[in-house]
């Protein structure tokens, strides 16, 4: 499986991070997507069904907030692996996150290379 073959899909209200982080992965070889609420993003999961959710938890403006969403993708999804960014860090919500077998949580503000060791590391589960 070569990295065109791995989907990402990006959710975060902020939308110059969505773009970054799209336009990053896609330049690594991944096949990318952007989401800005959860709707937005449970349209394109259902869709394009990405082997990887990198999700922001706290999202203005969305019906759900980042775990909720990646709770809905898990119900018929289990395989799909989740990845968690916040400023956020408060026990309850890395509680909620951990619950869900999440990959990774990565506090804001992140190094893009840390997320880029996160994603390979998620990326070389999926090619094994």
């Amino acid at each position: 499986m070569d990295n065109k073959d791995i989907k990402i899909l990006f959710l975060d209200d902020e939308k110059d991070i969505v773009e970054i982080l799209n336009k990053i992965f896609s330049m690594y070889g991944y096949t990318t997507f952007e989401a800005q609420n959860s709707d937005q993003a449970l349209e394109i999961f259902n869709r394009e069904k990405p082997q990887i959710c990198v999700f922001d938890i706290c999202l203005v403006d969305s019906k759900l907030d980042g775990i909720e969403t990646f709770e809905e993708i898990r119900k018929d999804n289990k395989d799909t692996i989740g990845i968690f960014f916040s400023r956020v860090t408060e026990d309850d919500i890395v509680k909620r996150a951990n619950k869900l077998k999440v990959f990774d949580f990565l506090v804001k503000p992140f190094n893009p290379s840390e997320l880029k060791a996160v994603i390979e590391s998620a990326a070389k589960t999926l090619k094994e």
